[in-house]
């Protein structure tokens, strides 16, 4: 049972929601490029840097 008292409706209805944004926000195209040229190393081992 739900803990809350949802209203029947369509999957679609919207009812105030909004999804949550992503974490991280993704970055414009531009701003990734400044970064990747003032840390280009960020590129070598990315994985290993987080």
């Amino acid at each position: 049972m739900h803990m809350f008292d949802i209203p029947p409706g369509p999957a679609e209805a919207d009812f105030g929601y909004t999804p949550p944004p992503q974490y991280p926000p993704p970055a414009p195209p531009e701003e990734v490029r400044e970064l990747l040229a003032q840390h280009p190393e960020a590129l070598e081992g990315s994985a290993d840097a987080i």
